[in-house]
């Protein structure tokens, strides 16, 4: 007697772009002297989407990048003194990134801590060599003759991915492009307008300057630098803002709570700044905390000021008439009483995220952030974590999806929660069968998942099941039983 089967494929969260070299997010350290403070990570390719624990690997301050392959699988990342591979171990010459007088004296010459630094480093892909990949990072240094702490030179360093079997090697190392004093964090970087090459832009530790530099085939270069209208206090600025290009690449902002907002328009072809609109935030002085973030549409920023989060309006042509207050801290101690939104982080399924600048529980995220005002839903405590995460904040990500439509994933707003599916047609032959039948797959959902029901309900095949990842657009099943 035939087996009567109903066949269901169920069409997984899926990305609708290429770049997805942002779908890796490690933080936390793994420290055994602290129970109950775990390393943990996010990784969007992995379904269910979770924050998981990580074991093993390295450990973060404030300076952090990651890097995936076109399928969101992990290829390496860097916590700004060590390089580590996708199986959390350090690269051959993947120490001393870095290293200093700075390191040794005021850091304890520890990687363990990982390295001190906002928005100081990044990984980038080389352009035209698919097997070289560039880290631009920044030596952090503290003087007495500046009563805060900056930056005295630009570095980058390169991973050839194919060594060591494929996971990866250092052959270069602290290769110095800019000896000069730069602000340290508000490093952001983002690719030309041809695709392929990249443009770095970093404020100067001095008024109205921007360092430009670009990344071609030819290596980077420090190109001369552009003069244009920014405020910059030495005395209190320090690293207390954050720089972002708009997803797509039009615009330019610099947010200091010292200084002020500044939002450009951006030239990808020429990589120059234009058309300033500034917002002064009015700021008491000694307040430090702050960062930004674009929607995933360009319109909107969203920056905070200590415990509050605020959205911007781009749009508006006075700046402060798009201010909107979105909401202060709820005054949860999660566990600590750390009552102060620190880094945001636009994520790759369309949502933002906010997380403190202490250890936390957990993280809050901006729902819907294209949105205007409250509507943008943000909730505090949104995400729990499988441990407390120790200091640091997210990892630095360019602007991967600037030529792109679509600049972020929809189909992925079910993270955390229960999953929805939904179906799609199939081609199946011969029909009738009698002792198999071919089943083809669409090759657009390639993380569709196959289940296979009798007419009682029961499952005959699910391919949930299957530890094989790979996926298979033609599956043939065996009908004869």
């Amino acid at each position: 007697m035939h087996r009567i089967i109903l066949i269901f494929f169920f069409l997984l969260p899926t990305l609708l772009f290429a770049q997805k070299q942002d779908y890796y997010w490690p933080f936390g350290s793994d420290q055994d002297s602290q129970p109950g403070v775990q390393a943990s990570e996010i990784r969007f390719n992995k379904l269910p989407i979770e924050a998981r624990t990580r074991e093993g690997g390295l450990e973060f301050d404030n300076n952090k990048a990651s890097i995936c392959d076109e399928n969101g699988a992990l290829l390496f990342y860097t916590n700004g003194c060590a390089v580590a591979n996708q199986h959390h171990e350090i690269m051959p010459h993947g120490d001393s990134l870095n290293f200093d007088d700075f390191f040794v004296e005021f850091w304890g010459d520890d990687c363990g801590n990982g390295y001190p630094g906002k928005y100081n480093i990044y990984i980038i892909d080389a352009p035209e060599n698919d097997s070289l990949f560039y880290i631009i990072h920044k030596v952090w240094e503290e003087t007495s003759e500046l009563p805060t702490n900056f930056s005295n030179r630009i570095q980058y360093s390169i991973v050839n991915i194919h060594a060591d079997n494929g996971n990866g090697d250092v052959i270069v190392k602290n290769e110095v492009v800019v000896m000069d004093s730069v602000e340290s964090g508000y490093l952001a970087l983002i690719k030309k307008q041809n695709g392929i090459d990249w443009w770095i832009l970093q404020p100067g530790l001095a008024p109205d300057l921007f360092h430009r530099l670009e990344v071609t085939a030819d290596g980077v270069q420090d190109l001369a630098p552009q003069y244009i209208q920014r405020h910059y206090d030495p005395i209190q600025t320090g690293s207390s803002g954050g720089a972002k290009f708009s997803p797509d690449g039009t615009k330019y902002c610099y947010y200091s709570t010292y200084d002020g907002l500044y939002l450009y328009d951006f030239d990808r072809s020429t990589g120059l700044l234009s058309n300033l609109r500034l917002m002064d935030t009015d700021v008491l002085p000694l307040v430090n905390i702050s960062d930004i973030e674009f929607s995933p549409n360009s319109r909107f920023i969203y920056f905070n000021v200590v415990d509050t989060l605020y959205q911007l309006d781009s749009w508006e042509p006075d700046l402060a008439d798009g201010v909107r207050l979105i909401a202060p801290w709820n005054g949860v101690a999660d566990p600590l009483n750390q009552h102060s939104f620190s880094n945001i982080q636009a994520g790759p399924d369309c949502r933002i995220y906010v997380r403190t600048g202490a250890s936390t529980n957990s993280f809050h995220v901006v729902h819907d952030p294209d949105e205007l005002g409250t509507a943008c839903n943000f909730e505090q405590q949104a995400i729990q974590l499988p441990y407390i995460a120790a200091r640091s904040g997210f990892p630095h990500f360019p602007q991967w999806r600037v030529d792109e439509t679509e600049k972020c994933d929809d189909s992925l707003v079910t993270m955390f929660g229960e999953l929805v599916y939904t179906t799609t047609n199939l081609n199946l032959y011969p029909n009738p069968a009698s002792d198999w039948l071919q089943v083809e797959l669409p090759d657009q959902y390639p993380n569709g998942r196959l289940v296979v029901y009798d007419v009682l309900g029961n499952v005959w095949m699910d391919s949930a099941d299957e530890q094989n990842g790979d996926y298979q657009s033609q599956r043939t099943l065996d009908t004869s039983a």
